[in-house]
């Protein structure tokens, strides 16, 4: 009876009761749980609409997620996207894919190699066929390198600098697609959308996305072929006149993020390119 009553004083002493507090109000940072989710890994991947198949695009999970992670703040909170044209639903057409983006705006475009390479582009505005370059400087390419596995991204941004053109996209029916110019086009479809190209290009001071075979015209080592497996289409909505407030918080804190990484990262280099990874990401 003396030990119960000992006990019973001990647990309701002033230092019994502040350790418990103290503990309880702990966080436990051996439990993953705990861990806040930062970069790509915060982001919800939007629902991929429109689409017939069961796999309705040829990105992972989080290669969308870092896809959208890259995109300008009004785009990077949409709920959905809606698929415009899929080579593999649609039919391997470049009047076709024309059609399909006529009547609709603002586009993540991806390419799917044979290798199984994933490479793309942001397309803001309208794809119109034209005789010259149209677009604005929101557009930006992106590639996820030669390993099929790879879910991490890289992304080559219009500087606007000196050195930087204006050749944004240019919508051909005689001569396929160009996103980029200077040298040579980022990306290339061919019209027969079979095959495509990507070499070192002066609009976003980008190299080669992937490895491939040097061109036959001029056997460059600047410029790489490679044979399409699926080519893709998404219409991204834009979300800052159907929202309140809240969204543009988040843009808010997106936006510092990104600011507090290029302050870390430009102590140490000045290229265009972004690589994104789970917890964070740096400029090199």
């Amino acid at each position: 009876m003396q030990a119960t009553t000992e006990a019973v004083k001990a647990a309701s002493s002033p230092d019994a009761t502040a350790k418990e507090a103290k503990s309880a109000s702990s966080p436990d940072k051996s439990s993953p749980d705990k861990k806040k989710k930062r970069g790509a890994a915060a982001i919800t991947p939007p629902e991929l609409k429109g689409s017939n198949r069961d796999s309705p695009s040829v990105l992972t999970t989080d290669q969308l997620r870092h896809i959208v992670y890259h995109l300008p703040p009004r785009f990077r909170t949409a709920s959905q996207w809606t698929l415009k044209y899929n080579s593999l639903e649609h039919g391997i057409s470049l009047d076709t894919m024309y059609r399909n983006l006529s009547k609709s705006e603002h586009h993540v475009f991806i390419i799917r190699t044979m290798k199984g390479q994933v490479l793309g582009a942001f397309v803001p505005g309208k794809v119109a066929v034209s005789t010259h370059y149209t677009g604005t400087g929101e557009t930006f390419v992106f590639t996820f390198g030669d390993d099929p596995t790879n879910e991490k991204i890289v992304v080559y941004k219009w500087k606007g600098d000196f050195f930087a053109n204006e050749h944004f996209i240019l919508a051909s029916h005689e001569d396929g697609l160009h996103v980029g110019g200077g040298g040579h086009p980022a990306l290339w479809l061919h019209k027969m959308l079979l095959k495509g190209s990507s070499g070192q290009c002066q609009t976003f001071a980008s190299p080669p996305l992937i490895s491939g075979v040097p061109t036959k015209v001029d056997d460059s080592q600047d410029n790489h072929e490679f044979d399409i497996y699926a080519v893709e289409w998404w219409q991204v909505p834009s979300v800052e006149t159907d929202v309140g407030a809240g969204i543009g918080m988040l843009n808010l804190n997106i936006e510092d993020e990104e600011e507090e990484g290029r302050k870390r990262a430009n102590s140490s280099t000045s290229s265009t390119s972004t690589v994104l990874t789970d917890d964070d990401y740096v400029l090199v």
